[in-house]
């Protein structure tokens, strides 16, 4: 899954959840949810992730902007959803410096997760469009709700 549907899912969880507890236990858990769907990813490098994590931030702030919740009330706890639902890759990608064996466990489970639709020879177009469905869901649930 590409970062900005995980981005935009945390705000989301962050905006509606309001419980630092379980903001984090949801945006974590999200994270491996939106991994499981049939998803697209693009060649890692820095500039696509950057890019990623920059329009992801950009819907975030936009949406937040317009449905008026950017204030002290709402803005923390839409940082720490966004921080939650970009944990397990971020302790994936630390594993890659550190040799350590419960990371390693970990990351054999995210990636195990991560590639299951890898497996399946998924088409491009389904992938990108699960990820666009995630998107507008959880739109939907900030304006609705």
């Amino acid at each position: 899954m590409i970062l900005t549907p995980h981005i935009i899912v945390g705000a989301v969880i962050g905006a509606k959840i309001k419980k630092p507890f379980l903001i984090i236990i949801l945006g974590f858990l999200s994270h491996f949810i939106l991994d499981a769907i049939v998803h697209w990813d693009y060649p890692m490098r820095l500039s696509n992730v950057l890019i990623d994590v920059l329009i992801g931030i950009l819907i975030v702030f936009l949406v937040a902007r317009k449905k008026n919740i950017l204030n002290r009330h709402y803005v923390p706890y839409i940082i720490l959803g966004i921080f939650a639902s970009l944990l397990p890759d971020f302790l994936w990608w630390i594993n890659a410096f550190v040799n350590n064996e419960l990371l390693n466990n970990y990351t054999d489970l995210h990636h195990g997760i991560h590639y299951l639709n890898e497996k399946e020879g998924v088409i491009t177009f389904l992938g990108l469009f699960s990820q666009v469905v995630v998107v507008i869901i959880s739109l939907l649930l900030l304006f609705v709700f």
